[in-house]
């Protein structure tokens, strides 16, 4: 399968004068696995719904290798969409519903037959080929609505939260399905979702949205340990973030003034670091307890506080530390030796040591840091409100 390649150029969207795309420009490659991440209105949805020609944008275009379509009705794209809700037939079997689309466009009864086998293969349902889809779990109905879908062979494949109907343990398992089907049809996959985890296991690369617009793009790695924004820092899981002064800048790190002393801090574009008011973040896993007796290794980060909570998470162990700042800095240590593992009790004075690649300096965002993104609600699938 060839193509698939989607670029968004000033792509907005309103609805009753409420934006809720506010001229995106996106370059999605074919045959990636990408995903639009954000919290519940961010404009994820609305995004992909005009992708698909559900809804057709204020401006902008859409093009898909190259061509415009953003004045093309659905039918007319070649593309195809999963919903959280898989709107299977329930009174027809898995095999017709899967053949309903093949039979729409009048293919032989040959091609049907072949094509339709092929994708029960693919996803794993040829066994339940006579089944209707109120004798399936949540899953299975979720590989027949996928069998639908690529049994068309679109160029591009548009999921909107199409797991997010299932329990944590099989959304889990799907995510894994889901990407090993993406590579072996090798179409483009854009995937809506607001869990992060989700993004990150699955991803070529992400889109974090927040507001209708694009915070930041790139591959899992570089969305997670290098965050671009306050708001991206703080929505890709647990992570410090304070005010700092960033007090000079260059050949690849910068000095700041943050949580009353002076951190080392990495930084790849120094252009994009200058001096003056700005954030950081240090990530949780990325930080170490040190007695502050103890000699902190040179070239590290050493930021001194005082021990307040400790949370035992089974595999983990959560450490809480006052810094002097609103919040106390969160430390996690795994537990390779047990319950026992973190020696620091309350009260213990103690270092909060990390290495300058475990800090990053930020762009504060006009958007709120997300706390708990893991609580937001799904966007509902034909909302006339941003989504």
């Amino acid at each position: 399968m060839t193509g698939g390649a989607i670029r968004l150029l000033q792509l907005a969207k309103s609805f009753d004068g409420v934006p809720a795309v506010t001229g995106i420009d996106l370059d999605i490659p074919g045959g990636q696995f990408y995903s639009l991440l954000g919290a519940s209105g961010c404009g994820k949805t609305t995004t992909l719904r005009m992708i698909a020609g559900f809804e057709k944008p204020d401006s902008g275009r859409i093009e898909l290798d190259g061509h415009d379509v953003a004045g093309d009705p659905p039918h007319k794209r070649p593309v195809n969409t999963v919903f959280q809700t898989y709107a299977l037939f329930p009174f027809m079997s898995v095999w017709d519903n899967v053949a309903f689309g093949l039979r729409y466009q009048k293919t032989s009864r040959e091609e049907t037959r072949r094509r339709v086998g092929e994708a029960l293969d693919l996803v794993r349902m040829t066994d339940f080929a006579k089944r209707r889809p109120a004798q399936l779990s949540g899953g299975q109905q979720q590989r027949v609505a996928l069998a639908r879908a690529l049994v068309l062979r679109p160029r591009v494949l548009l999921l909107d939260e199409p797991l997010g109907a299932l329990d944590a343990k099989l959304r889990k398992q799907l995510q894994l399905e889901l990407r090993a089907v993406q590579r072996e049809v090798e179409i483009t996959f854009v995937y809506v979702t607001h869990d992060q985890e989700e993004a990150l296991t699955m991803s070529d690369r992400i889109a974090v949205m927040a507001n209708g617009r694009v915070e930041q793009v790139g591959s899992p790695t570089e969305i997670y340990s290098a965050p671009a924004t306050t708001y991206v820092a703080g929505f890709l899981g647990a992570a410090n973030i304070f005010d700092a002064d960033v007090v000079e800048s260059a050949d690849g790190s910068a000095i700041c003034s943050a949580v009353s002393t002076r951190l080392r801090a990495a930084t790849h574009d120094t252009a994009r670091c200058p001096p003056g008011p700005a954030a950081i973040v240090i990530r949780p896993e990325r930080i170490s307890l040190q007695s502050v007796d103890e000699p902190v290794s040179a070239g590290h980060n050493a930021i001194a506080g005082t021990v307040g909570e400790v949370v035992y998470l089974g595999a983990s162990t959560q450490v809480h530390v006052d810094v002097g700042a609103d919040h106390a800095m969160v430390v996690e240590i795994p537990n390779h030796s047990g319950p026992q593992s973190v020696p620091h009790q309350p009260g213990s004075r103690v270092h909060c040591v990390c290495t300058p690649d475990a800090v990053r300096v930020l762009t504060r965002s006009p958007v709120a840091v997300v706390s708990d993104h893991t609580t937001d609600a799904v966007e509902p699938q034909n909302a006339l409100a941003p989504g």
